[in-house]
């Protein structure tokens, strides 16, 4: 709070001091003061733009923009723009002030249950009301300003000062419980909607923000896996679960670091012919202990812990690598779940490194899962504009078994559709799933848009799915994951580690 203190006067200082040479120098001094009070809230920027007068006859106006833009993108990032509640940024700046001010303090997670549900049958518009109903509800339960927030799509969060004990958290949560899930006015109707509720207090549950914050939000989980309407309040036996996820967050990011999460490929082939047509990338964990890990044994709880980011960045550094001198024609699959989202568009948007050069990214094709489609449908447009930039292509994976929508298809500006394996599998087993499988291939061919089928693992089942207009395929028919030294035989390719070995003879003889 001191650092916070000083910022604010610092800043308040140079603003006063930079008018009399150059617009330039106030927002230099600008940016300094943010800098320096990033974490005292709303109240910095208050005193920011107290202390700041006027720009003078014959400023840089370019320099005062920019520096204005400064102090409402400060704003905008610790505040939730459709409710008006502090944004995940802001709220967790709070809770740890909160935590070093009182010490005990209390935090309760909510979600609201089916949401997407909700979306999908009443559109983003109704949607939108009711989170703002929600946000309402929760200020009245706060006992501060900054006491609620909302930290995602729909999840929001609820600060405690000082609960007596568990007995107050206890009645605090029941009567939020009965609070939310009253009806909700909106498109003309009253709504019935529930909530699950996770809650942790300090110092028990965690000391600092992060800790506090992961203990209720595995509450919380706890509560969905149960059903949702309902709450939890974080206990010894959920604690040491966490304590456990904390050696394997550890673990896995040391794997990280040592690159032990390689690229696997397999290849999507064209149908009727079988040729390949492209590669799917797929992560794999080469452990020292448990031999070769599947996504699905560590992905899940990777998304919980946030570190998929950092997997998909170490996973592209390499696959850059492996590719570099494939052929052109030759296409790369990508996965991205709703925790990847933003690190995907800071790849396509920033400044490429020496790596990313190497990776001609209009080669890639990038497959959105339906979740991350409908936990932010924003964001996951933001990802297909980005990948168009570049030349790369947006997939819909998983068609059919998920939060399938047309109305995703009719918003968003896909260039391919992958039939999910479920419908795949069981297509000569089920005349309703072929009639689904058909409808699907016809729908692709009004959007003009290619389909692969997933999971394609018997002649039987390619030969259909050729007869019905299948583009391409994928599966253990045509082949396994492998790693790139396979691929590059398959591909006709020499040997890396050869061409590797001759240069370190010819450099030792040359030595």
């Amino acid at each position: 709070m001191a650092v916070a203190a000083f910022g604010m006067v610092a800043a308040a200082v140079l603003l006063r001091q930079a008018w009399a040479n150059h617009a330039a120098s106030w927002a230099l001094a600008l940016l300094v003061g943010l800098a320096l009070a990033s974490c005292a809230a709303p109240a910095s920027v208050w005193l920011i733009r107290r202390a700041a007068p006027e720009p003078p006859d014959g400023a840089d106006a370019q320099a005062a923009q920019l520096a204005a833009r400064q102090v409402e993108l400060f704003r905008a990032a610790r505040q939730d723009v459709l409710t008006g509640l502090q944004s995940r940024i802001g709220f967790l700046d709070t809770l740890a002030t909160r935590l070093n001010a009182a010490g005990s303090v209390a935090l309760v997670l909510v979600d609201v249950d089916k949401f997407s549900r909700l979306n999908g049958v009443h559109g983003d518009g109704t949607g939108d009301e009711v989170l703002r109903v929600v946000a309402d509800r929760l200020r009245t339960m706060a006992g501060h300003r900054d006491g609620a927030a909302r930290l995602g799509a729909d999840e929001f969060a609820l600060l405690l000062d000082r609960p007596e004990d568990l007995q107050d958290i206890k009645h605090t949560a029941a009567a939020l419980q009965r609070l939310l899930s009253e009806p909700y006015p909106a498109a003309g109707e009253l709504l019935d909607l529930t909530v699950s509720l996770g809650i942790a207090s300090a110092p028990q549950h965690g000391q600092n923000a992060d800790a506090l914050y992961g203990s209720a939000r595995f509450a919380l989980q706890q509560t969905k896996k149960a059903g949702g309407n309902g709450w939890r309040i974080c206990g010894q036996d959920h604690a040491d679960v966490l304590r456990l996820r904390d050696k394997f967050r550890d673990v896995l990011s040391a794997a990280i670091d040592a690159g032990d999460i390689v690229p696997y490929y397999q290849s999507i082939v064209r149908l009727p012919e079988g040729g390949i047509a492209r590669f799917e990338v797929l992560a794999r964990w080469k452990h020292s202990k448990l031999s070769m890990l599947t996504p699905d044994q560590f992905i899940p709880l990777a998304e919980e812990l946030g570190l998929t980011g950092r997997i998909s960045m170490a996973l592209l550094r390499q696959v850059a690598l492996d590719t570099q001198d494939w052929p052109q024609w030759c296409r790369l699959a990508i996965n991205v779940s709703a925790g990847q989202l933003r690190d995907l568009i800071g790849f396509f948007r920033e400044q490429p490194g020496d790596w990313q050069r190497r990776m001609d990214l209009s080669r890639l094709d990038v497959e959105i899962t339906e979740p991350a489609l409908v936990r932010d449908r924003a964001m996951v447009r933001e990802l297909i504009d980005a990948l168009h930039t570049h030349g790369a292509r947006a997939v819909l994976d998983n068609f059919g078994c998920g939060y399938s929508n047309l109305f995703h298809l009719r918003d968003m500006d896909f260039d391919s559709i992958k039939i999910g394996k479920g419908f795949v599998t069981t297509l000569l087993d089920d005349p309703r799933t072929e009639a689904c499988v058909t409808a699907m291939l016809s729908l692709g061919q009004g959007l003009n848009i290619d389909m692969v089928a997933d999971g394609v693992e018997s002649p039987a089942i390619a030969e259909r799915l050729s007869q019905l207009g299948c583009n391409f395929a994928q599966g253990f028919l045509y082949a396994h994951p492998s790693p790139a030294s396979e691929v590059r035989r398959l591909l006709n390719l020499p040997d890396t580690n050869s061409i590797q070995a001759t240069l370190a003879t010819v450099q030792a003889g040359a030595a």
